[in-house]
């Protein structure tokens, strides 16, 4: 695909994604993926990453957004499209269908908080573990030293993740475990 792409934004161009493994709990896709692509998100995404919200089951949400949730938060969904502020944010896409959300906000402050949200049945194909990986690319780049991601304890694949990043620091609280980690 050329950098002439419509799909190209910024700085980035869309890249297809080899579906990563390595983290406990994958299983490969019942006949397979297909070609995925990561690209900036733009902002005539919104009725694809609604219609993503809606396929995700109550439980995907409340992971994402620890609590119950029924349509994506407005000002949330503003900051993904219009990436206000020193915020990116990514998709991956399948065919023409967004299966996967991710977001870096103030990545310039020195502190970037991290979210990936993976419609269900595109989880466990190593897609959110590809979309961190980008976004740590991009706060490297940024010269943001510190990451941080605050998810429901039960998602250790995702603490591990990060710890395999850099030193890092975990605190688990109601059954949240948030954790930062230094990338000097």
């Amino acid at each position: 695909m050329s950098s002439a792409s419509p799909r190209t934004t910024g700085e980035w161009s869309p890249s297809p994604v080899a579906a990563d493994r390595s983290h406990e709990g994958s299983r490969p896709s019942a006949g397979g993926l297909g070609t995925v692509w990561i690209r900036r998100v733009r902002t005539s995404d919104r009725g694809a990453l609604e219609a993503m919200f809606a396929r995700c089951s109550a439980e995907t949400r409340y992971r994402r957004f620890l609590g119950p949730r029924h349509t994506l938060p407005e000002p949330y969904l503003t900051e993904v499209l219009f990436e206000a502020g020193p915020h990116i944010s990514l998709v991956a896409e399948v065919g023409r269908k967004l299966v996967a959300l991710a977001t870096l906000s103030d990545a310039h402050s020195g502190v970037a908080e991290l979210g990936v949200f993976v419609e269900d049945d595109y989880q466990r194909q190593g897609i959110g573990a590809a979309l961190l990986r980008r976004l740590i690319d991009h706060a490297d780049r940024c010269g943001c030293p510190l990451l941080r991601a605050t998810v429901l304890a039960e998602q250790a694949w995702i603490v591990r993740f990060l710890a395999s990043c850099g030193p890092s620091d975990t605190v688990v609280s109601f059954g949240v475990t948030a954790v930062v980690v230094c990338r000097l």
